[in-house]
């Protein structure tokens, strides 16, 4: 909207207030999840499929750039 000069600094220190407060919430629930064996072993799981998903992406487009280096 012409004119519109956005959110004032209380809205934008309210938004940021809010999102802090979230941000807490998300870590004290993060650590208090990690504290289970099962939550830890799955993390390990996805993470190692992730970095094997990973590798494997980044040697197909390795050998990607190699066929068009060769053309």
């Amino acid at each position: 909207m012409v004119g519109d000069e956005g959110p004032s600094g209380s809205d934008i220190r309210d938004a940021l207030a809010t999102l802090a407060s979230v941000w807490s919430q998300v870590a004290e629930s993060v650590g208090e999840a990690l504290r289970d064996t099962e939550v830890r072993r799955r993390l390990r799981q996805t993470a190692s499929a992730f970095a094997t998903a990973l590798g494997s992406t980044i040697a197909a487009l390795g050998d990607e750039l190699d066929a068009i280096e060769e053309e």
